[in-house]
């Protein structure tokens, strides 16, 4: 059986509604039209497949990052719960059902938009004044032609994401950087270095913001060296330490003034320089 194009353009014609519906419909429900704005939006389920769209509920914080357009990152392994971090936060991410479904309908208009008068008002009072009697004076005074205009949704949310600030999880900085303890050049053929890793490779693996992150490499005072970030074996930082004091002893050094390069330069053969500059960041302070 063949079908007309054109037969079925009309056929789905009958599917919109006209201005002679919009009559017979307010007509049906006993509403007077002098009560109502003159424009009427009829509201449509598109045909095509409706775009993927997620509904967030933002917090101050993060809209403002947003306004900035700053970076956001949604982080989880396949065992974890997914979070949403800041530069300077982290949020755990939950479902949450909505009640009622929610339509969003670009360029849908409000009572004031489909008004040609601006509308009043309401007043405070305890008598009968309200939003409708506003609005049923203000479209009286207007020379009514109604119109009708199609609107369709682009997405109907029957959940949302609900974000819920929490404290940095990084403590799988700690649980990575364990399996490549850093232990003196000599022991380094025992390393795997597939498990190495470098700052962005932890950073995206780790579930907190950047700020936290950073803080979270100091707390396990992890030191880069050679690009990748390791952290010590407890006798190996002991022994670095301990040679450090002994030439700050030897020097009969004020510990306000501690030479650095002269330390680098002292401990060649013994450390590799960014263990010794690691290490001065972990236990020292810059001073004027």
């Amino acid at each position: 059986m063949e079908v007309d194009d054109h037969q079925f353009e009309e056929t789905e014609e009958i599917y919109q509604r006209s201005l002679e519906d919009v009559h017979e419909i307010l007509k049906h429900a006993k509403v007077d039209e002098k009560t109502l704005t003159p424009l009427t939006q009829a509201i449509y389920y598109p045909d095509e497949e409706l775009p993927d769209l997620r509904l967030v509920e933002l917090d101050a914080h993060i809209l403002q990052q947003i306004h900035e357009g700053s970076n956001m990152y949604f982080k989880g392994g396949l065992d974890e719960k997914v979070v949403l971090c800041t530069d300077e936060k982290t949020y755990e991410v939950k479902t949450a059902e909505i009640s009622n479904c929610l339509l969003v309908i670009p360029d849908l208009k409000y009572a004031q938009q489909t008004s040609k008068s601006p509308l009043k008002s309401p007043k405070n009072q305890k008598g009968n004044s309200s939003f409708n009697n506003s609005l049923n004076d203000s479209t009286e005074e207007e020379n009514m032609n109604r119109s009708l205009e199609s609107k369709k949704v682009q997405k109907i949310f029957n959940e949302y994401f609900e974000l819920k600030e929490i404290k940095p999880r990084y403590k799988k900085i700690g649980d990575l950087l364990q399996m490549t303890r850093y232990s003196g050049p000599e022991n380094e053929f025992c390393i795997d270095h597939k498990l190495l890793f470098t700052y962005d490779e932890l950073f995206d693996t780790i579930q907190c913001s950047r700020k936290e992150f950073n803080e979270g490499l100091r707390f396990y005072r992890a030191i880069e060296l050679d690009g990748f970030f390791r952290i010590m074996d407890y006798e190996y930082e002991y022994r670095i330490v301990n040679h450090m004091v002994q030439l700050i002893n030897e020097n009969s050094w004020s510990l306000d003034h501690i030479d650095r390069n002269t330390t680098y330069q002292s401990l060649v053969g013994i450390a590799p320089r960014e263990i010794v500059e690691g290490l001065f960041e972990i236990y020292t302070k810059h001073s004027e």
